[in-house]
């Protein structure tokens, strides 16, 4: 059972990481592949993208952006669930990139503890703007 203060830990981990995760995507694109395992995978509106190199890649071929989170939720997985020490994060927002309108936007992330436990890197993450028609 996982308790009340694993559960604040967690989303003082989380408000940290998405923090810090936002101020590269918008204006550090080339420094984000240091914030995800060697095997991460991405799913952007769908669209597949595996291994932290080819996420970089796919991130820094994106327009500019500027990121407004409106909610941020997060709990801590049970080790002996998944096998891992980590956290999932839930965040809900607004994503305005230069050549297009407003998007609002979910966007999940599974977190494991890397460098013998001393930080959290993105293992999984899923990307998807909210109402919108696909090929918007």
């Amino acid at each position: 059972m996982i308790s009340p203060a694993e559960v604040l830990l967690a989303n003082e981990a989380a408000t940290t990481f998405q923090e810090s995760f936002y101020e590269k995507f918008d204006k550090q694109r080339h420094t984000i592949e240091k914030m995800y395992l060697e095997n991460a995978e991405c799913n952007w509106n769908g669209n597949q993208y595996t291994g932290k190199g080819s996420i970089k890649t796919f991130v820094e071929s994106l327009p500019v952006s500027t990121t407004t989170i409106s909610s941020l939720d997060a709990q801590p997985i049970v080790e002996n669930a998944y096998n891992c020490n980590g956290i999932l994060i839930s965040i809900v927002g607004i994503i305005k990139f230069s050549n297009s309108k407003e998007h609002e936007f979910s966007h999940v992330f599974t977190l494991n503890k890397a460098n013998n436990g001393n930080i959290y890197k993105i293992r999984f993450e899923c990307f998807r703007f909210i109402n919108e028609s696909i090929g918007d």
